[in-house]
């Protein structure tokens, strides 16, 4: 019995700043292309340079940008990295996400892979997260690489443990067949997760029958035959949603957390999201998936 849905990876767009987190991204973007025999396409994105006081300035900051990204281009080239991946160099100008955008339907993505810094900045042009901005916009999946991630050599990606973390929702009921269909691809060991907040409202026999009876429901949102590729494992927890599911990533050594994104407008000011403090702090990629 297969899974309900086949993941179809053909085109992987993989944002870079060439930086150590990006760098990682790329090592999973082209570790997928491997496997899947996609195409990727590498990209950066060379921004305005807004901050500059007159118009001559401006322009010597964005052709200085320019030739990093150019140099940049040509390490990674170099290295050999993309040899035997079917590739294309994309150095676009522009804002950071109607760039993306644009590139996603154009190229028609299959994959959004970056990475991310852990961290929110002031100076971003959405005020927030560029990772979080194109996880929580994007119509594609999203490969979110964080910095807790150690360095992995080229070629040894694999998704022997995954993570599937869900509340439920229509984000997670978008995910799960993405969680189903890469636990089959790779035969990996699939955990699901539900964390509700503890409630001083139930008495101890009460919450034993509530974490049951979500059990249960975490049980019904497996497709049929699973048993037959995948030996799943349905855990409730209690507690904040973000520091459970990374507390489980690290428990069983996760390769993969997979889970769903909500749409959000992206705001310093606002608490940091669960989906966002757990693609920054996991130590393993975080594929994201948006109603």
């Amino acid at each position: 019995m297969m899974a309900e849905k086949s993941l179809s990876l053909t085109s992987i767009l993989v944002a870079t700043d060439f930086s150590p987190v990006s760098d990682l991204a790329l090592t999973y973007a082209v570790a997928l292309a491997r496997h899947y025999g996609a195409h990727v396409y590498l990209t950066h994105v060379v921004g305005e340079a807004r901050s500059a006081s007159t118009a001559e300035s401006g322009q010597a900051a964005y052709e200085k940008m320019s030739r990093v990204a150019e140099q940049g281009i040509a390490d990674i080239l170099k290295s050999g990295r993309m040899r035997g991946v079917p590739h294309e160099v994309l150095l676009e100008e522009g804002y950071l996400w109607e760039v993306i955008e644009r590139l996603i339907n154009k190229h028609k993505i299959s994959l959004v892979v970056v990475g991310t810094h852990g961290v929110r900045t002031v100076q971003s042009e959405f005020m927030g997260s560029s990772a979080e901005m194109i996880f929580r916009r994007a119509e594609c999946p999203v490969l979110t690489v964080g910095p807790a991630i150690a360095g992995k050599a080229f070629g040894d990606v694999e998704f022997k443990k995954i993570l599937f973390a869900t509340d439920f929702g229509r984000a997670a009921e978008q995910a799960a067949p993405y969680a189903f269909s890469l636990a089959q691809e790779y035969g990996a060991m699939l955990t699901l997760l539900h964390v509700m907040r503890p409630s001083e409202d139930y008495s101890e026999s009460g919450l034993a029958m509530l974490r049951e009876t979500t059990r249960y429901r975490l049980e019904q949102c497996m497709p049929p035959g699973i048993e037959q590729w995948c030996k799943p494992e349905c855990v409730v927890k209690f507690g904040e949603s973000a520091e459970e599911i990374l507390q489980a990533a690290r428990a069983m050594k996760a390769d993969l957390i997979v889970m769903g994104a909500g749409r959000k407008h992206l705001f310093t000011h606002l608490p940091q999201t669960a989906a966002y403090t757990v693609a920054a702090g996991a130590p393993c990629p975080v594929l994201t998936v948006r109603t």
